[in-house]
């Protein structure tokens, strides 16, 4: 029996756990799980909502990572070094605003474990075919499913309420071979990022957001069409600001009377 319920109850579960021998707990970045016997609570920000669509979904994804894996080998996808971020220097004497484009791309790492075959198509369109509330829902779903192939879990154990001391082996867990597998699709989407900001001579990217002259739009929209993404473009305002101690890439936009500012790091 699996219950449902908002992370923010969690001492509601906790104030019973010295009625049982033994309770478990599981924490990731997003959920606590308790199991409670045959019992078990997954708490989560939203509590029932999406969570079995959610659960079913990482299911799919952690099946799919096991067959792609049996079909290579473990080495071509170990120790790929990431940039989660680059500057380009060339751009370093700029002291006064300039107007870019930012080109954002779509659900970048679920299109790049589709493209190399890591998801199957029933994965995808198991996702695709859920009723979302919105957006978010769906945005937030596909990363948790995708990203729980990277998911480090603290086990916490106690017996009728009282805390068990475990050693650091037992109480961290994650399966290796897919945290790597994770890291790997993140280091092709850095790598994507990493060639065409040195193709067109963009001014930086930071995760999947490319910001470039507004005259190289049509080039950069046509290489990372032809590398299968999806993508939005918006013209921002950008500034760059280099210091010895702390360097930054500032962008802003205006909607109405609201203007939005975004600190990215260079160094």
């Amino acid at each position: 029996m699996v219950v449902f319920d908002k992370i923010e109850n969690y001492y509601k579960y906790k104030r019973i756990y010295n009625k049982f021998k033994v309770i478990k707990e599981s924490r990731t970045k997003h959920t606590i799980q308790i199991n409670f016997g045959k019992k078990k609570v997954v708490l989560s920000k939203n509590g029932n909502g999406n969570s079995q669509n959610l659960l079913n979904l990482i299911s799919k994804v952690k099946r799919d990572a096991i067959l792609h894996l049996q079909g290579i080998k473990f080495d071509t996808i170990k120790n790929k070094e990431i940039y989660w971020y680059k500057f380009n220097t060339d751009f370093a004497h700029l002291d006064s605003p300039i107007e870019v484009a930012k080109i954002d791309l779509s659900a970048a790492y679920w299109s790049k474990a589709i493209n190399i075959g890591i998801l199957s198509n029933d994965t995808v369109d198991y996702f695709e075919s859920y009723q979302y509330e919105n957006l978010k829902e769906k945005k937030d779903t596909r990363l948790k499913a995708l990203g729980s192939l990277g998911t480090v879990k603290k086990i916490s154990e106690y017996n009728y309420g009282k805390k068990k001391q475990m050693c650091l082996e037992d109480s961290i867990i994650f399966n290796y071979e897919n945290r790597e597998l994770y890291m790997y699709i993140c280091y092709l989407v850095s790598e994507d990022m990493m060639n065409v900001l040195n193709i067109v001579g963009g001014y930086y990217y930071y995760w999947d957001c490319l910001f470039v002259n507004l005259e190289k739009i049509e080039q950069v929209k046509t290489i990372f069409s032809n590398l299968g993404y999806n993508f939005t473009v918006e013209k921002e305002i950008a500034s760059i600001n280099i210091s010895k101690n702390l360097s930054f890439f500032e962008c802003s936009k205006t909607r109405g009377s609201i203007v939005k500012h975004i600190t990215y790091p260079i160094n």
